[in-house]
């Protein structure tokens, strides 16, 4: 018997039921969110022009539906970077009423408000334009409502129209958080790479997608002489990250009055970092870490 499935045919039915049901509701959802397939806001088609198409303190750093505003220069193959917009307030007010999110940040603000997520996206709306290449994107990745195997469930394909079975099988947008290159507030001529992520992708590897992406559009499309990473000097899995981007501790010291720690890279380094496997990468910060904790035990 498949794992979560009843025996008896009320209880395997059941279970496709409450999957049809969950891919209805993630479809709405989608369609609330961006729009149904090939239409704008104003449910006029393709002719209308729709286009093809962030602190790694504040956590650890796809598709065919588009709206406009995409960065598609920023996508990687299962991760797709845009500008903020209105209709993404929910989602962030919603990743930041998660306490896991906001643990150990070095800047924290109350996202989970409304009215904060709206001034949020405001800021963000101007920042671009004052700001050109830099600013905190919003992250998606693109998943289709019901996976192949429940496609080829007979009960499955038995409840929905053939219509209803092509649109479920169709990937579509989901928030996932948000990366960024933003202006340090310490020091304004220097930029620093972040991303918040909801807890459901963590150890997905996609903070090393978007931070790999972010790191090549700094040093080959921006030209920036180094790149900073702040995070709370507790933060392990921050610092894991860092360091297999290729980033070097620069030392802990205060960042806006709160206790920080201070990576540093440079596109030397990124360009060696870059051209080593990132699963070796992540072994040598492994070890590192522990190489690390152990020193600081033995003291």
């Amino acid at each position: 018997m498949e794992p979560g499935r009843h025996q008896g045919h009320g209880g395997a039915w059941r279970l496709p039921a409450a999957r049809v049901g969950f891919a209805r509701a993630r479809h709405r959802a989608a369609v609330r969110h961006h729009g149904e397939p090939g239409r704008d806001q104003h449910g006029r088609g393709d002719e209308a022009g729709i286009g093809a198409g962030a602190q790694l303190r504040a956590g650890v750093l796809d598709g065919e539906l588009t709206r406009p505003g995409l960065m598609a220069e920023q996508d990687t193959p299962r991760l797709s970077l845009r500008e903020f917009e209105h209709r993404d307030r929910e989602a962030i007010t919603a990743m930041h009423a998660d306490a896991r999110v906001r643990a150990l940040l070095v800047d924290d603000f109350p996202l989970d408000d409304a009215r904060v997520a709206h001034a949020f996206i405001e800021r963000m709306q101007a920042y671009y334009r004052t700001h050109p290449g830099l600013g905190i994107w919003c992250a998606e990745r693109w998943v289709a409502a019901l996976s192949d195997e429940d496609l080829a469930n007979p009960e499955v394909q038995a409840s929905l129209s053939d219509e209803a079975l092509a649109l479920f099988s169709r990937p579509v947008p989901c928030f996932v958080g948000w990366f960024n290159l933003m202006r340090v507030t310490d020091m304004p001529q220097e930029v620093e790479i972040g991303c918040r992520l909801i807890p459901e992708v963590w150890g997905s590897g996609l903070v090393h997608d978007g931070g790999e992406r972010l790191l090549d559009k700094a040093f080959l499309e921006l030209g920036l002489p180094r790149v900073w990473g702040i995070c709370h000097p507790q933060h392990r899995s921050v610092r894991h990250v860092l360091r297999t981007l290729g980033f070097r501790h620069d030392g802990d010291r205060p960042c806006s009055g709160a206790a920080a720690s201070w990576f540093v890279i440079d596109r030397d380094l990124w360009m060696r970092a870059r051209a080593t496997p990132r699963r070796q990468r992540m072994r040598a910060s492994l070890e590192k870490s522990t190489t690390s904790q152990s020193s600081s035990t033995i003291l």
